[in-house]
């Protein structure tokens, strides 16, 4: 079963620079996974549908023109369910991060909204022991 570390953000340099940090933290071919990135998250849904036997580790940016990340993140699992292991979704607006922690814990979804950009977010060291914990998995 392939794992997919898989980032959605429609700005570029955020999604550049995450990826960057990323591959530092976790070269591909030691760790044995794929890294996908998306510019839009109706392109990242559907390579998830055209992929269903893969597990995944999803960060979303939240505000996306077409479809923002609480749709994104409840579609995701509507459609895969137990094959999405977690989801991060993260967002400079602190009204939007409480919208979505209250929309994923009503659904119980596997997921957490973190306020702040993905680069520079406190929550940063808890999302990379998270992969970690997610790449470690037979």
């Amino acid at each position: 079963m392939q794992k997919i570390l898989m980032l959605v953000d429609d700005e570029q340099l955020i999604l550049r620079a995450t990826i960057r940090h990323l591959q530092r933290a976790f070269p591909v071919a030691a760790n044995n996974y794929a890294l996908l990135a998306f510019d839009d998250a109706a392109s990242a849904l559907m390579s998830a549908r055209a992929n269903p036997q893969s597990v995944y580790f999803v960060i979303t940016d939240g505000h996306m023109p077409g479809m923002d990340g609480i749709d994104f993140v409840r579609l995701l699992m509507q459609d895969l369910g137990g094959q999405v292991r977690f989801c991060y979704l993260c967002t400079s607006d602190e009204e939007f991060a409480n919208e979505a922690t209250a929309a994923f814990d009503a659904s119980s979804i596997r997921a957490q909204a973190v306020h702040g950009k993905l680069v520079t977010a406190k929550e940063w060291p808890d999302i990379l022991e998270r992969i970690r914990s997610f790449l470690s998995e037979s």
